[in-house]
């Protein structure tokens, strides 16, 4: 398995793109863009996650009488068009959830003078102001409560591993078995139902031998519960699933999903919150974590 800390190549090449640093603090558009480095189909009808991150932008941004525009990337020529729309001077800041890689589009936004905060961390060259959960103690904290739960043999099955949230949602489950004295049992997913579906599949054919299982979102849980019923296993008497979120169809999936919740609308409040102060030059925390909560239902 790769080190979920290797460095990832960085996506896209924006040094071109970056003009001359503007002054910050003097907000001209009342506009701001929100970046997300999802497709279309993704972004507005299969992650619930993104629709309440947005809801609690606008529900911010509202209450300021301030504009939001949407921008989805989900590639290096997206970046691109990105940045010469944001160094145009169309927008005041710029929100960015969580990329894929090394991405210097928030370094590249950041050099040329435009205030950027994250939605959740990025990985990159340069330090963005993020707000985020701890998401390391909310899966080490889950999977501890598989233990105590009775369960012994405790499956992952993982995010894109070239995004912060994979990444630190493996950390937490990984350091959780090994103090359980553990051997990890990995599978690797994509945040989307179907790969849910195949990770667990994979994960039954391999023969491994595991009576619970953490997922690193809610979308690939329920497909591994789908998966899991398919192949005549119960749960949670046969195999416990928690996932991560607390999306709405959590708690109507059969059985109820046992989850992390992260209070997804509040992070876009909050986002919405860092940017307007720095774009009216104002100073803003460096990190903002908020909280979260394991919801217990009945898969686990």
């Amino acid at each position: 398995m790769a080190n979920p800390r290797e460095k990832r190549p960085p996506s896209g090449n924006l040094g071109g793109l970056v003009k001359t640093p503007r002054d910050v603090g003097t907000p001209h558009t009342e506009a701001f863009a929100f970046v997300a480095p999802e497709s279309v189909a993704r972004f507005f009808f299969t992650d619930a996650y993104f629709t309440k991150v947005i809801e609690g932008v606008r529900e911010e941004f509202g209450r300021a009488g301030k504009q939001l525009i949407l921008m989805l990337a989900p590639d290096p020529e997206s970046f691109e068009s990105v940045a010469r729309f944001v160094t145009a001077g169309h927008v005041d800041g710029v929100m960015i959830a969580a990329m894929h890689g090394d991405n210097l589009l928030p370094s590249a936004l950041l050099d040329a003078g435009i205030p950027v905060i994250g939605s959740g961390r990025t990985l990159g060259p340069q330090s963005v102001p993020f707000v985020d959960v701890d998401h390391e103690t909310a899966v080490h904290d889950a999977v501890v409560y598989l233990h105590q739960s009775g369960r012994r043999r405790v499956a992952t099955i993982t995010g894109p591993l070239d995004m912060d949230p994979g990444i630190r949602r493996l950390n937490g489950y990984l350091a959780a078995v090994n103090e359980a004295g553990e051997q990890p049992i990995v599978g690797h997913g994509a945040f989307t139902h179907e790969s849910g579906v195949q990770a667990m599949h994979e994960m039954i054919l391999s023969g491994a031998d595991f009576d619970a299982v953490f997922v690193a979102n809610d979308l690939m849980a329920l497909g591994a519960i789908h998966l899991l019923r398919q192949a005549g296993m119960r749960v949670p008497e046969d195999v416990a699933v928690i996932g991560f979120d607390d999306i709405d169809s959590a708690r109507a999936s059969d059985p109820p999903l046992t989850t992390i919740r992260q209070p997804i609308h509040d992070l876009g409040v909050n986002v919405a919150r860092q940017i307007i102060k720095a774009a009216a030059g104002e100073s803003v925390d460096p990190v903002v974590l908020l909280p979260t909560e394991l919801i217990i239902r009945k898969s686990a």
